[in-house]
């Protein structure tokens, strides 16, 4: 079994690192036992310097216009300082990519519609 936690991080660009580690011995037999409590039980993060972050919400990113939104949502973000411009660029990037895939998947679709049309035209002459 493996426990996931943030640990502090001496870097410029990023506070925290996420650091997995094994869990064995007396710890895993606790845990698989559901016994952790009075003295067996870990030290809180707080006290360990270990900052949990909230998990993000999913971002829907299936069509066009969730990419538009979400790319306006990154540069609005650049232009306030809550993320760096270079983040913000490598981001809006990805975004641009996935938006290179979804036009292409909309296109090879319409193209076997027509694909399609066209074949039922010469089976029938």
């Amino acid at each position: 079994m493996f426990v996931r936690l943030l640990a502090p991080r001496t870097n410029k660009n990023r506070t925290f690192a996420s650091v997995r580690f094994p869990v064995s011995g007396p710890l895993m037999a606790d845990i698989e036992g559901g016994q952790l409590s009075g003295s067996n039980l870990p030290a809180p993060l707080a006290e360990r310097g270990v900052t949990v972050l909230p998990t993000p919400p999913r971002i829907d990113l299936k069509t066009i216009d969730d990419l538009r939104v979400e790319m306006a949502r990154v540069y609005r973000d650049m232009r306030a300082g809550q993320i760096e411009t270079a983040d913000g660029t490598k981001l809006a990037y990805v975004l641009a990519q996935l938006g290179k895939l979804i036009e292409a998947g909309e296109l090879e679709k319409r193209l076997e519609a027509l694909e399609g049309v066209l074949l039922t035209r010469k089976v029938k002459k």
